[in-house]
């Protein structure tokens, strides 16, 4: 009866931890499928914004996502301007960060940030409420300045 018994405790356990382990994975999915995308413009070219509005949302970021392409990005919003860093945990590839003032308006932009700068963080200049994460070089080549202006309607 007790080899009967050590059975049926292992295979519980391993039970109970293939649940857990589908369970996170469905909380994983959940807060990938809660994004939601904006449309949104910079110096004139739209770009397609997941937006991370929520503390889960702006710390996963696009950590474990697969690499950007050209006319998408992640919009960063906070509940109001302050010194917001960001990292590169579990970022496979570069990307330009660009930070916005609560009028929307350019404060900071950090050029081809590397996922091997992990664990370094990168901050605005000055207190930002908005970040925008681009695809590595896409800031230069749109030619961002400290007159840019991040035009999302319905934001």
């Amino acid at each position: 009866m007790k080899r009967y018994y050590k059975w049926f405790i292992i295979v519980g356990a391993i039970l109970l931890a293939c649940l857990l382990a589908f369970a996170l994975d469905d909380v994983v999915r959940t807060l990938n499928d809660e994004m939601r995308i904006v449309r949104g413009q910079l110096e004139g070219a739209s770009f397609d914004l997941l937006v991370a509005d929520t503390n889960e949302l702006r710390l996963q970021g696009l950590g474990g996502r697969p690499q950007l392409e050209p006319g998408e990005g992640m919009l960063f919003v906070f509940d109001k301007p302050d010194f917001e860093c960001f990292w590169m945990k579990d970022v496979d590839y570069a990307i330009d960060i660009l930070w916005f003032d609560a009028d929307k308006r350019l404060v900071h932009v950090e050029d081809s940030v590397a996922p091997d700068t992990y664990p370094a963080s990168f901050c605005p200049s000055e207190p930002a409420q908005y970040a925008v994460e681009l695809l590595e070089g896409q800031a230069e080549a749109l030619g961002v300045s400290g007159e840019t202006v991040l035009d999302v309607p319905n934001l």
